[in-house]
C-alpha cells in the first residue's frame, strides 16, 4: 500500500486517490492468526521502536477518499479513518473490536475516532465492540455520505470525465497539506 500511495501521490495527473476494499468488505484489520503465532520477542521489539509516522499511510499531498464498501473493523477502521473523508455504501458497517480480540489500537484510533464521532460515542464503540451501520456512521460524523452499494464497489481505475474548459490556471494542481491516511486498494482519478 505504501508504494501505491507514494507512487500515485508523485504523479501530476492524479487529482485524488480512492481507497476501497475487495468486495464484500473494506478491511478487517490485522491477521490475528499470524499475530498469535509471531514470537513474543518480535512483538516486543516492534513495540519498543519509535513510530516511523503517524497513521497508517505514508505522508502524501493528494487527497484520499475512503470508499467503504462493506465491514470495516478494528485495524480496518483505523485505516479508513486515515482517509481525508469517507463515503460508505449502504452495506457498510463499522466496529472497533480491539478490546474484544485483546489488542491495542496502534493506527490512530484513540485520537481520530473521538475527533470524528465525539468522546462518548468513541468510548461506546471501543468498549463494546458493537457494530454501527452506515446511516448511524453518517449521523455520528464518521462518514460524509451513504451511497448505493454499486457506487462503492471495487472496480478498475478510471479517469474523470472531461470537464468543460474553464478560466482556471493551467499551473500544476495545488498541493495539499502533508497527511497520513489509508486502505488496501487504490484507484486514481486522473486529470484530463
Amino acid at each position: 500500500m505504501d508504494e501505491a500511495v507514494t507512487g500515485l501521490d508523485a504523479r501530476d495527473d492524479v487529482g485524488c486517490i480512492v481507497l476501497t476494499g475487495a468486495d464484500p468488505a473494506f478491511c478487517a484489520g490485522m491477521d490475528l492468526k499470524s499475530l498469535a503465532s509471531e514470537l513474543r520477542a518480535v512483538q516486543q521489539e516492534r513495540q519498543r521502536r519509535p513510530a516511523q509516522r503517524s497513521g497508517m499511510m505514508p505522508p502524501h499531498d493528494t487527497p484520499v477518499i475512503g470508499a467503504i464498501n462493506g465491514p470495516t473493523v478494528t485495524g480496518g477502521l483505523e485505516l479508513a479513518m486515515c482517509c481525508d473523508f469517507l463515503i460508505a455504501s449502504e452495506q457498510a458497517r463499522f466496529a472497533d473490536t480491539h478490546a474484544r480480540v485483546g489488542v491495542m489500537p496502534g493506527g490512530g484510533m484513540t485520537i481520530r475516532l473521538p475527533q470524528l464521532v465525539g468522546l462518548d460515542r468513541a468510548r461506546r464503540m471501543s468498549l463494546t465492540g458493537d457494530y454501527i451501520d452506515a446511516e448511524t456512521a453518517r449521523d455520528w460524523g464518521l462518514v460524509v455520505e451513504v451511497v448505493p452499494t454499486s457506487r462503492c464497489s471495487s472496480g478498475p481505475a478510471r479517469s474523470r470525465p472531461p470537464s468543460p474548459p474553464s478560466r482556471r490556471s493551467t499551473s500544476p494542481r495545488p498541493r495539499h497539506r502533508k497527511t497520513s491516511a489509508g486502505s488496501w486498494r487504490a484507484r486514481a482519478y486522473t486529470r484530463t
